[in-house]
Parts: C-alpha cells; sequence; structure tokens
C-alpha cells in the first residue's frame, strides 16, 4: 500500500488549503447549530375595524352585513358593507347602535381620519364607550379623530337610503407609520 506524502511546495500548499477551509468548516457548524425557524402568514392588524357589540343582532335582521376574517376577526380592506331596509323602515329612521367597531392594539392612542361619503342622507356617528343609546358625536368627512383602546360606530339611516359611497380609513399609528384600509358601503331597499 502506498501512502501520498507530500514535500517542499506541495506540503506548504496542502496545509494552505487546509489552514483556509478549517475555518469555514467551523463557521459552517455553527451556523447550522443556530437555526431559527421562522413562521411566514399575514400579520394581526394593530387597529382594525370589526363588528361592534349589536352587529350580529342588525345582521340576523338582515339590516346590515360586512364579510369579516381573519385572526383577530376584521373587515378587510376592500370589503362592502351593506345596509338593508325592510318594512320596518316605513316613513322612520331607523338608528344602529354600535354596529362597528375600531380595536386599537397598541398601548398608545392613535389618530384616525375617515374620509369619504355615506349612500343618500346616512348618517355615522362614533364614541369610544358604548352607553346606552347614546349615537355619540356626528362623523364628517375629513375629522381627525383620537382612538384610545376602541371606537364605536353607529348610523343612522333614513326610510328609503339608497345608493353607494365609499370610506377610507387612514389611521397614524406613530410617528411614520400610517395604514390606509377602503370600503365600500351600499344601501339597498329590501
Amino acid at each position: 500500500m502506498k501512502f501520498l506524502v507530500f514535500k517542499g511546495k506541495h506540503r506548504i500548499l496542502i496545509l494552505t488549503i487546509i489552514a483556509l477551509l478549517l475555518p469555514s468548516l467551523v463557521i459552517a457548524s455553527i451556523l447550522i447549530s443556530y437555526t431559527y425557524q421562522v413562521n411566514i402568514g399575514q400579520e394581526s392588524p394593530l387597529a382594525y375595524l370589526t363588528t361592534g357589540p349589536n352587529y350580529q343582532s342588525y345582521n340576523n335582521s338582515g339590516y346590515f352585513q360586512a364579510t369579516v376574517n381573519g385572526v383577530p376577526p376584521n373587515i378587510w380592506s376592500g370589503t362592502t358593507i351593506y345596509i338593508n331596509q325592510t318594512i320596518l323602515f316605513l316613513f322612520s329612521n331607523k338608528k344602529f347602535y354600535y354596529v362597528l367597531q375600531i380595536n386599537n392594539t397598541l398601548n398608545n392612542p392613535i389618530t384616525l381620519w375617515i374620509n369619504g361619503s355615506l349612500p343618500s342622507s346616512i348618517n355615522m356617528y362614533y364614541i369610544s364607550t358604548p352607553v346606552g343609546n347614546n349615537l355619540g358625536t356626528q362623523w364628517f368627512s375629513g375629522q381627525k379623530i383620537i382612538v384610545n383602546k376602541n371606537l364605536y360606530l353607529s348610523f343612522v339611516v333614513p326610510w328609503l337610503s339608497s345608493g353607494s359611497g365609499s370610506l377610507t380609513f387612514t389611521y397614524k399609528l406613530s410617528p411614520g407609520i400610517i395604514v390606509t384600509y377602503n370600503y365600500k358601503v351600499s344601501a339597498n331597499p329590501v
């Protein structure tokens, strides 16, 4: 059996190659030892629109409908919010108290602007604490609204309201971080 024996320049070359490869082998083993699992998926929104405390009863009666998805359950940007009328609307306004809700998951207040328009003569109101039948403050497009933790949205719908509108919710979560969601609003007599 013959063994390879390197002499002179070849020995220096082989030792140099081994010396250069040795640290890369050590680094490679360290990198493999410290691997981390990464979860790729949709992040939870920090401020979002969702259904309010009275949504389910209005939805069961056929008055309000908005598709809710995700974790936590929220109304995604691009969703249409439907406001429907029934025979109960005849000659009176229908008030929907706390039908939608904005949640702020941050530990600090955020600023919100809701821009756009609602279908014919429908008015929206907002309030930070739902109390009895208090609608809160009437919304006007472009108003600056401070959201501490939650904000509840109520609607007053005159009889025979119909048409469509759109709302853009712009949240300023912190300096330099602004998030925008767009919604369509449709009112239809049933």
